[in-house]
């Protein structure tokens, strides 16, 4: 069985950057047929990779947001990734 264990966090912008936990969902199952999932069970010596579309978050603010994200097979460490990104206001125009 292939899992993950998910934590999110929010910095906030001072003097000092800090970055505070926001929210960390039950660890779940990443075993199935759908384009963020991997077939299970995991053969030995096997090379998995998510590659994740994401919707739009929801945010009222803008600020840095990330993720840090544990894998494991089978009960055993696999991997990790971590994720950090921006958001800009809401109704904002970015001219390119």
């Amino acid at each position: 069985m292939c899992l993950e264990e998910f934590s999110h966090f929010a910095a906030s912008f001072g003097s000092v950057q800090a970055w505070s936990p926001t929210f960390a969902p039950p660890v779940f199952s990443r075993c199935g047929a759908e384009q963020f999932q991997t077939k299970c069970p995991l053969e030995p010596h096997a090379v998995f990779a998510f590659h994740e579309q994401h919707p739009g978050t929801h945010v009222v603010a803008a600020g840095k947001h990330k993720a840090i994200e544990h894998y494991f097979a089978d009960g055993i460490f696999v991997g990790c990734g971590v994720v950090e990104y921006s958001y800009v206001a809401p109704n904002t125009t970015i001219m390119l």
